[in-house]
């Protein structure tokens, strides 16, 4: 299986946005949108060009389409480049402006995923349910508004039905079931317009059905990735067969509780620390059991990026440090972070110490990565925090100077400490060691404003001795 998109994903948006995509040609109308894009054609690819561009200029990798089908479940390809009206948002939007963004995203080297649903969230959904009823399990639905959409009237806010399926009750008709006739719409969008992954939104599969649709992804040349929202929220704090069968060979799983954070005065998440704890768990939940990490970060900041980063998550969307450009330091050594090897070092505090003139963040974001059984990495990713005890806060209060990070080596590796960091530019050097009388060892941290991390590169000494590795 592969799910590429989700390994290296930075999720986020350039200087300019695409124009008249998505909610940006919400306002234009069905005629409107003919007129402003289709009828001038030439002028708009020349725009999406810029647009895409000034995307890769700030790395991003990775591009979801929120709600962009006529229908997120039935509904996913288009017989012809006249412009639709998605069922769940009123967006307007044309196969031929799809396929013009998808192929610009895939030249700069973004990957363009799709949003889906398992149960139809748009009123054509209504249609397949009426050809075949004993799919439909209940609905909830506004009969003004569906009107306004057969008369191709766009309306504002969360106007979509939402209808309940048997997944596995066999049609008359055909004989299908409703999660086959579901996974030939996901197989036929991903042939018409080349997506790289698609990402469950808040209609999931089940457990049962979840791992049947990933290996039909799979089969797809080239293969097709797999995604969902489900965190903590969903599947509870604790490690179970549900975390497991959903995360499995690299999927993506989305925790989006955390948002509150930005947003509530009274949320559990508001202090700094109460933040880095539960980033680091929900994090930790998905990456043990192999998959890849992502939260909602809309009202965060840079600090919240860059925390994501360090768990090993991918923060959905990113939030530009004054420091360093934290995206292109990622694109270079984001596999110290993203490996699926890299995992939560259970106890840091016993190889791990850290002195400094003020508190700075490093003990709950320590980790390991183990290359194989010779060779190691300890990853201590060091924070100077904001003047703000709450997660709105990202005062800066000066530069961390003095400060020395003490390792305790196993006792036959032979260790190299790297300093890895975006500040002021991204950058790998090797640091010197120090000997400590204790058989640890200590290297000084140069003077960082946001955030660094020192790396200690172990591998397996023969001679079963320390080896300390200096300039």
């Amino acid at each position: 299986v592969s799910d590429s998109p989700f390994r290296c994903m930075i999720q986020g948006t350039g200087v300019l946005r695409i124009p008249y995509f998505l909610s940006g040609s919400h306002h234009l109308g069905l005629e409107g949108f003919k007129k402003t894009v289709l009828g001038n054609w030439d002028q708009y690819v020349k725009d999406c060009t810029l647009a895409i561009e000034s995307s890769r200029r700030a790395y991003l990798t990775y591009d979801e389409y929120f709600a962009w089908a006529r229908e997120d479940a039935t509904r996913m390809t288009e017989d012809t480049d006249e412009p639709y009206l998605t069922g769940q948002t009123f967006y307007v939007l044309s196969r031929k402006q799809i396929l013009l963004v998808n192929g610009l995203m895939k030249a700069h080297g973004i990957a363009p995923v799709a949003y889906t649903n398992a149960i139809p969230f748009g009123w054509p959904g209504f249609e397949v349910v009426r050809r075949r009823p004993e799919w439909m399990k209940k609905a909830m639905f506004n009969t003004a508004v569906m009107e306004k959409y057969f008369n191709d009237e766009t309306v504002s806010g969360p106007v979509y039905p939402a209808i309940e399926m048997h997944f596995d009750t066999p049609s008359p008709v055909d004989g299908k079931t409703y999660l086959q006739f579901h996974t030939e719409q996901l197989v036929a969008s991903a042939g018409q317009y080349g997506w790289e992954a698609y990402r469950y939104d808040a209609g999931p599969l089940s457990p049962e059905h979840f791992p049947i649709m990933k290996r039909a992804l799979a089969a797809i040349d080239p293969p097709v990735g797999i995604g969902n929202n489900l965190g903590i929220n969903c599947l509870g704090t604790q490690p179970s067969d549900d975390w497991e069968t959903y995360c499995r060979d690299d999927s993506l799983m989305m925790e989006e509780n955390l948002a509150q954070a930005f947003h509530s005065p009274t949320n559990p998440h508001r202090r700094w620390l109460d933040f880095i704890v539960y980033l680091r768990h929900s994090s930790d939940l998905a990456r043990s059991h192999g998959a890849q990490h992502t939260f909602i970060n809309n009202g965060g900041n840079w600090y919240s990026t860059a925390l994501g980063y360090v768990v090993g998550g991918h923060p959905w969307t990113f939030h530009k440090s004054p420091f360093g450009d934290c995206e292109r330091f990622m694109i270079q050594y984001g596999s110290y972070f993203w490996d699926i090897r890299t995992q939560k070092l259970a106890d840091p505090g016993g190889v791990v110490s850290v002195k400094s003139r003020r508190p700075l963040w490093w003990k709950l974001l320590v980790s390991e990565r183990v290359l194989d059984d010779e060779h190691r990495q300890v990853i201590v990713p060091l924070f100077n925090p904001p003047a703000e005890e709450e997660v709105i806060g990202v005062t800066t209060v000066g530069p961390a100077e003095g400060v020395k990070v003490m390792f305790r080596p196993r006792k036959e590796e032979q260790v190299t400490a790297w300093l890895v960091g975006p500040e002021p530019v991204s950058h790998r050097r090797k640091l010197a060691t120090v000997p400590l009388s204790d058989r640890r060892l200590e290297v000084v941290v140069p003077r960082f404003w946001g955030w660094t991390n020192i790396v200690f590169d172990c591998r397996k000494n023969p001679s079963g001795d320390n080896v300390f590795g200096t300039d």
